[in-house]
């Protein structure tokens, strides 16, 4: 039988993002976490193995997506329809690329995420920078696919 060589780590610089059918530009996606809140943790008295089971509240995940402000306005129009009480959720898709070839490496799904947080660019005239816009979202579940 061959040997299969170990999977190599992949730079975490060529993605794409998907918001429903559509692609968007993203310069910078947050690090999806799936964790509980510390404050609800609970103990269950030991089985009949004398195994303990712990268990806590799920936190909402969250996801903060960064862009050069370009004239799309996509993000600010989510948000918009969250804020004027029009149906907002939507799944977003994060695929990880491989810097080399563009062939897809690994993928999340953020399952039903709504608008919390969208935050205009920072106007500086003394700063070189781009002008960045933020959206952070918040969803019910993260799917590794």
């Amino acid at each position: 039988m061959a040997e299969r060589s170990p999977a190599q780590p992949v730079a975490a610089v060529r993605f794409t993002v998907r918001i429903g059918a559509r692609e968007i530009a993203v310069a910078q996606v947050s690090p999806p976490q799936l964790g509980s809140d510390p404050a609800t943790v609970t103990q269950s008295p030991p089985n009949a193995r004398g195994r303990v089971r712990w268990s806590a509240e799920p936190q909402p995940p969250r996801l903060v997506l960064t862009r050069a402000v370009d004239g799309d306005r996509t993000l600010y129009e989510w948000r918009r329809a969250a804020v004027d009480g029009r149906p907002a959720a939507r799944d977003v898709v994060v695929t990880l690329l491989d810097p080399v070839e563009g062939a897809p490496r690994a993928a999340w799904r953020f399952r039903q995420a709504w608008p919390t947080c969208w935050t205009g660019p920072a106007l500086d005239a003394n700063a070189a920078d781009l002008a960045w816009e933020q959206l952070e979202l918040v969803c019910t579940d993260v799917e590794w696919i």
